[in-house]
């Protein structure tokens, strides 16, 4: 597999971010599901310093577009799980 080929995707129907091989002309080969890896690192700035509750990190695409993650930590009674 060659790295220059892999991108990473979402799945539109499951919200899931997906690491998928991508050769010219030929159809996309989803390689391997990595929501939770990526929620996992995104999340690791909460627990890095003792205190910090809200984290923010903005990130920019090739194609100029930009988004804005936010991560807070939750009290148990506010979380619902999410079926996907």
């Amino acid at each position: 597999m060659n790295p220059n080929k892999l991108s990473v995707r979402m799945d539109t129907e499951t919200g899931d971010l997906w690491l998928t091989e991508e050769k010219y002309r030929q159809p996309i080969k989803r390689v391997a599901n990595i929501t939770q890896h990526v929620y996992l690192a995104l999340c690791a700035d909460l627990v890095m310093e003792s205190g910090t509750k809200r984290v923010e990190r903005d990130v920019k695409f090739a194609d100029g577009s930009a988004i804005r993650i936010t991560l807070e930590e939750l009290e148990s009674a506010d979380v619902t799980v999410n079926p996907s």
